[in-house]
């Protein structure tokens, strides 16, 4: 894989650098200057949020417009992007100091992106078949012995196991809020705190809400603190 690593401080690039080589990835760009992540296509850029000359966040926003394929991973010493990272669309967030195992766990699920990249969802609804991109999904609700499928282009239905589901989507960030909800974090708006500590979720793109268990609510705070996909 061909991997960019963009920070403002040379002893990050090259600890990311040395850390990288360690794992046996060696077509590694690493740079002070943002302005090559919008030159030229790499599989994975490693973006610092917290820059003097632009923010991440935005940067990352401009790197998916011209390149859409290239998998985003912000870096920094803060944990208060999280949400704002993943509503950008990038695959993971890792905190500073980095370690190697959790750049190594961030590449694997990269490398499981990359393989299920042609990975599509065949809905039907009525008379009508739509196929669809697992990115374009807000959420899946089970539904007897189906599941609905739910985007703003096209909504149906699939003869699928949501256990199996939530396996095979996770390297997309679908999280399983409630035993019924599988959740796209990429589509997520707002998380609103309710009674018995459960979160009604809003979405990016369509008008519903859904309402998560408890478990669910516990389970998806303790995903974006630690920060893992």
């Amino acid at each position: 894989m061909k991997i960019l690593v963009i920070d403002d401080e040379q002893l990050a690039l090259d600890r990311m650098k040395r850390i990288l080589g360690e794992l046996g990835y060696k077509d590694v760009t690493a740079s002070l200057e943002y302005s090559i992540a919008l030159e030229q296509r790499f599989d994975v850029v490693f973006l610092d949020i917290n820059m003097p000359e632009i923010n991440g966040i935005e940067l990352g926003k401009m790197v998916l417009k011209n390149f859409p394929l290239t998998k985003i991973v912000f870096q920094t010493a803060y944990d208060e992007f999280a949400l704002d990272a993943f509503e950008v669309g990038s695959v993971d967030y890792i905190l500073k100091p980095i370690e190697l195992e959790r750049v190594e766990k961030t590449l694997a699920r990269v490398k499981k992106m990359v393989a299920k990249s042609n990975e599509k969802l065949l809905v039907k609804l009525g008379g009508n078949s739509y196929i669809l991109n697992p990115s374009d999904v807000c959420y899946i609700k089970a539904d007897l012995a189906e599941v609905y499928v739910k985007s703003k282009i096209a909504s149906g239905y699939m003869s699928n196991n949501m256990s199996d589901l939530e396996l095979s989507l996770e390297p997309f960030g679908f999280v399983r809020v409630h035993r019924s909800y599988l959740v796209n974090l990429n589509k997520i708006k707002s998380l609103s705190s309710i009674e018995n500590s459960k979160f009604v979720i809003t979405f990016y793109d369509i008008d519903d809400e859904l309402i998560s268990s408890k478990e669910g609510a516990k389970y998806l705070r303790g995903y974006l603190e630690n920060i893992t996909i």
